[in-house]
Parts: structure tokens; sequence; C-alpha cells
């Protein structure tokens, strides 16, 4: 199935910079075999142990169970992390304090105005304070 998607769409998902994900590990994986310059990204429904062990260039992840270690921890290994479906200001501040790549989302209002808040509050000394803590 995988060789039969990269034949037919090759061409104009590199062409066009498209992105692919999959919930299906096999899947991601048999991607970036066939064609390692696609851009493939494992959607995960929580987290149980950390990022799992996969070739995906990125990984999206429901909110709910992640933390600062997984996100770190998939930085690490050179990964970007977006999560979902994130619809209220407490969690979308937790999300950006983690340090998540990017936050999927239905209300766009509360992302702006957290997004905006944080950049008007938080000083430099605040940022590399929580750097050194490892929790920002």
């Amino acid at each position: 199935m995988v060789e039969r998607f990269t034949d037919k769409y090759r061409a104009e998902i590199l062409e066009q910079h498209h992105i692919l994900q999959s919930l299906t590990y096999q899947t991601v994986e048999d991607l970036k075999k066939v064609e390692p310059k696609f851009y493939v990204g494992y959607i995960l429904p929580f987290n149980i142990v950390g990022p799992p062990i996969t070739s995906a260039d990125f990984l999206t992840m429901e909110y709910s169970t992640i933390n600062r270690n997984f996100i770190s921890s998939a930085h690490a290994d050179g990964k970007k992390v977006y999560v979902w479906t994130v619809n209220d200001s407490d969690a979308v501040s937790r999300m950006m304090f983690y340090g998540a790549d990017g936050i999927i989302t239905d209300q766009m209002g509360i992302l702006n105005k957290e997004v905006k808040s944080l950049d008007d509050e938080i000083t430099y000394s605040d940022k590399l304070l929580n750097f050194v803590l490892g929790v920002g």
C-alpha cells in the first residue's frame, strides 16, 4: 500500500512540501523507508512512557497526558511535538510552557490571547530561570 501511494504521489508531495502523518506506527516507518525525504509524523493518543523510538520527523499527541519530559525527550531526539486539541487557556499556557512546537485548537481566540500574554508578560530573566530549572 505504501509503495503504491508513494509511486503515485511522491513528486507532488515533495514539490508541494506536503506533510504526512499516521496513527499507524508501521505506516510511518514504511513511508520513511520508501521515501526518506517525506516529512512524516506519528500521531499518538496518549503518553505512557515517553516518546516512541520511531523514524518519524515529528509527533502529534493528545495534550492531556503530555508533560515537559516527553517534549524534552522528543526534542533531544530531533523531533518536533504538536499537541491537540487544546481549547482552554490554562492548557494552552501549559503547552507553551512545556515547549510544544505547535498547538492544534478549535479556539484560535484563546490561543492568540495566550501567545500575546506570554510575549507581553514574561521577562527574559524569567525565561532564563525557567530554562535552568528545566520547566520552560
